[in-house]
Parts: structure tokens; C-alpha cells; sequence
């Protein structure tokens, strides 16, 4: 993942998966097994400025070492900013929204004590047709909850998922029009979807929150 420093300088976080160990995003439990301030410590020590923490490892630390805790060893370590992950759902209905705001809940609650730099946020999956305008709509109020406690949210347009290209996101944070709402690029999902590099180049760059490099094999 990378995103500017305070500098303006190119500085490099370690997603949450780059030090998560034995656990993966498909996994139904994804509480990473590894100590948090060993994770902490070594994406410290081989130079990441910042630091990728999963809902799943938010509930994990507040059941355990606590975020006031979690917050000291960042600060220790010399870690300047964290992303949290990862809010689906939230412009849906139903059970799946009732999920989506109690993570929501207990992201924007984790950023008013860990030093967050951003929110990732992807949509939902399915075939589900869901109105541009409504989506747009709870981007906006997402992003002035996110404003209040000091944070952008960087939506992530997904190979998978209803909001599937970067065009995609762009229509909704500008429907959203909102300065917190920002767009997340993930290689991954680009080359998913065959997407030339040519439509990455036409992005405005004050659009983009974040970027997220990674490998993978051909086949999910």
C-alpha cells in the first residue's frame, strides 16, 4: 500500500495481510495469529510507515491488549499512520447492513485513538442492482462520519463486486462529492479485469487515497 507521508514523499504501509501470518481474506475467521507487536515491530524494523489493521484484529486487540495499548506500540515502534479494514455493505439493507454498521461503529471508534490515516471501504457482492445516487448518498454521510473523527475513506473498487472499476467509484465520490471520500487503486483487481493502464494515467491524482501493490497467482 502507498500513500504520501506528511513529507509528500512516497511512504509505504504494510497492508494488513503483509504481516497477518497463517490467515487469509476468505478465511472465516481472520484474526490474525500473530502477536500484534511482533507484526508491528518487523514491518517497523524493514521500514513500512505505516500499518494495516483488519476489523477482524481490531475486536481481537479490544478483547486483549486494548486500542490505548495497541496505540503505544505503534507509537514506539515509530509506525506514523494506520488503514483500517475492511467496511462492505454499507450502503445495502437489511441484516447485511446491521453487520456492516457495527463494523463501521467500531472502525471510526478504533480511528479516534490509533493514529488512522484512511478507512478501506469496497461495496457489496451480488447481482443485486443498487441506485448510483443512493450509493453516492451514504458515501456522503460515511465520509462526513469519517471527517469527524480525522480520517479520509479510501473506496476500493473491487474484480468482484458491484462497484467494480475505478470509473465506477469515481461516478460515486463525485455523486458523493464529499473532500473525505477518496478512491483506492488495487493492482489486483486491475488486472482482473484487463483494465489498461492507459484509464489509471486519466485518474485526477487528488482522487486517489491510496494505492495497493501486490502479487498473485493467475487463478483466484
Amino acid at each position: 500500500m502507498i500513500g504520501p507521508s506528511e513529507s509528500n514523499d512516497v511512504a509505504l504501509i504494510a497492508s494488513c495481510w503483509t504481516t497477518a501470518g497463517a490467515v487469509s481474506p476468505l478465511d472465516e475467521d481472520q484474526r490474525s495469529p500473530a502477536p500484534f507487536a511482533a507484526r508491528v515491530g518487523i514491518a517497523a524494523d524493514v521500514g513500512f510507515a505505516g500499518f494495516g489493521i483488519t476489523h477482524a484484529d481490531i475486536a481481537a486487540l479490544n478483547d486483549t491488549i486494548g486500542l490505548n495499548a495497541a496505540r503505544d506500540i505503534l507509537a514506539d515502534s515509530g509506525i506514523q499512520f494506520v488503514e483500517l479494514e475492511m467496511l462492505m455493505d454499507w450502503f445495502t439493507i437489511g441484516p447485511s447492513r446491521e453487520a456492516s454498521d457495527r463494523i463501521r461503529y467500531d472502525l471510526l471508534r478504533a480511528a479516534t485513538v490509533l493514529p488512522v490515516r484512511h478507512i478501506k471501504v469496497g461495496s457489496t457482492y451480488g447481482s443485486m442492482h443498487w441506485p448510483m445516487d443512493g450509493i453516492a448518498q451514504e458515501l456522503r454521510i460515511l465520509s462526513s462520519q469519517a471527517a469527524d473523527v480525522g480520517v479520509r475513506i479510501a473506496l476500493e473498487p473491487q474484480a468482484m463486486a458491484n462497484i467494480r472499476t475505478p470509473q465506477d467509484a469515481m461516478e460515486v465520490i463525485e455523486r458523493a462529492d464529499h473532500s473525505a471520500a477518496g478512491l483506492l487503486l488495487d493492482i489486483w483487481h486491475i488486472e482482473r479485469i484487463r483494465l489498461p493502464l492507459e484509464t489509471i494515467r486519466a485518474i485526477p491524482h487528488e482522487l486517489i487515497v491510496s494505492t495497493e501493490l501486490s502479487d498473485a497467482d493467475g487463478h483466484v
